[in-house]
Protein backbone atom coordinates (compact mmCIF):
# COMPACT_ATOMS: atom_id res chain seq x y z
CA UNK A 1 0.00 0.00 0.00
CA UNK A 2 1.84 3.70 -0.99
CA UNK A 3 1.15 5.57 1.59
CA UNK A 4 2.74 8.66 0.27
CA UNK A 5 -0.46 8.88 -2.11
CA UNK A 6 -2.97 12.10 -0.52
CA UNK A 7 -3.67 12.28 3.46
CA UNK A 8 -2.38 9.42 5.59
CA UNK A 9 -4.83 8.28 7.69
CA UNK A 10 -4.13 6.17 10.87
CA UNK A 11 -7.54 4.52 11.37
CA UNK A 12 -6.56 3.64 14.95
CA UNK A 13 -5.58 7.31 15.39
CA UNK A 14 -9.04 8.27 14.60
CA UNK A 15 -10.55 5.79 16.26
CA UNK A 16 -8.88 6.61 20.04
CA UNK A 17 -9.35 10.28 19.31
CA UNK A 18 -13.00 10.49 19.13
CA UNK A 19 -13.81 7.14 20.52
CA UNK A 20 -11.42 5.71 23.09
CA UNK A 21 -11.86 2.09 24.05
CA UNK A 22 -12.10 3.14 27.59
CA UNK A 23 -14.30 6.03 27.48
CA UNK A 24 -15.99 8.56 27.97
CA UNK A 25 -19.34 7.10 26.87
CA UNK A 26 -22.24 8.74 25.79
CA UNK A 27 -25.00 8.19 23.62
CA UNK A 28 -23.70 10.87 21.27
CA UNK A 29 -20.48 9.13 20.87
CA UNK A 30 -22.19 5.74 20.45
CA UNK A 31 -24.54 7.28 18.04
CA UNK A 32 -21.58 8.94 16.00
CA UNK A 33 -19.86 5.59 15.83
CA UNK A 34 -22.86 4.03 14.67
CA UNK A 35 -22.80 6.60 11.92
CA UNK A 36 -18.46 6.58 10.94
CA UNK A 37 -19.45 2.81 10.46
CA UNK A 38 -22.32 3.15 8.33
CA UNK A 39 -19.80 5.71 6.50
CA UNK A 40 -17.15 3.73 5.84
CA UNK A 41 -18.78 0.85 5.09
CA UNK A 42 -20.17 2.96 2.46
CA UNK A 43 -16.40 4.38 1.35
CA UNK A 44 -15.14 0.55 1.42
CA UNK A 45 -18.23 -0.29 -1.11
CA UNK A 46 -17.04 2.27 -3.58
CA UNK A 47 -13.22 2.24 -3.05
CA UNK A 48 -13.07 -1.84 -3.79
CA UNK A 49 -14.45 -0.81 -6.83
CA UNK A 50 -12.62 2.03 -8.28
CA UNK A 51 -10.01 1.63 -10.27
CA UNK A 52 -7.30 3.18 -7.98
CA UNK A 53 -9.21 1.69 -4.68
CA UNK A 54 -6.82 -1.54 -4.37
CA UNK A 55 -3.18 -1.77 -5.73
CA UNK A 56 -2.26 -5.63 -5.52
CA UNK A 57 -3.56 -8.79 -3.75
CA UNK A 58 -1.95 -7.78 -0.92
CA UNK A 59 -4.48 -5.00 -0.21
CA UNK A 60 -7.23 -7.11 -0.91
CA UNK A 61 -6.06 -9.43 2.03
CA UNK A 62 -6.06 -6.62 4.10
CA UNK A 63 -9.48 -5.37 3.28
CA UNK A 64 -10.70 -8.65 4.11
CA UNK A 65 -8.99 -9.56 7.10
CA UNK A 66 -10.31 -6.47 8.66
CA UNK A 67 -13.56 -6.88 6.93
CA UNK A 68 -13.91 -10.48 8.68
CA UNK A 69 -12.73 -8.93 11.64
CA UNK A 70 -15.09 -6.29 12.17
CA UNK A 71 -17.61 -8.58 11.01
CA UNK A 72 -16.83 -11.18 13.33
CA UNK A 73 -17.20 -8.29 16.23
CA UNK A 74 -20.53 -7.24 14.68
CA UNK A 75 -22.92 -10.06 16.36
CA UNK A 76 -22.09 -9.37 19.75
CA UNK A 77 -22.32 -5.65 19.89
CA UNK A 78 -25.90 -6.18 18.26
CA UNK A 79 -26.72 -8.53 20.62
CA UNK A 80 -25.40 -6.33 23.51
CA UNK A 81 -27.71 -3.36 22.26
CA UNK A 82 -30.65 -5.46 22.07
CA UNK A 83 -30.31 -7.05 25.14
CA UNK A 84 -30.28 -2.99 26.30
CA UNK A 85 -33.16 -2.36 24.08
CA UNK A 86 -34.85 -5.06 26.27
CA UNK A 87 -34.13 -3.52 29.58
CA UNK A 88 -35.71 -0.42 28.64
CA UNK A 89 -39.50 0.21 28.34
CA UNK A 90 -41.48 0.35 25.36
Amino acid sequence: MDETIGTEIDGYAVVAGHWPLVGPFSPVRTGYASQALTSLVSYLGCAVHAEDGLADGEDVDRLLAAAREALAALPAVMESAQERRRAWPQ
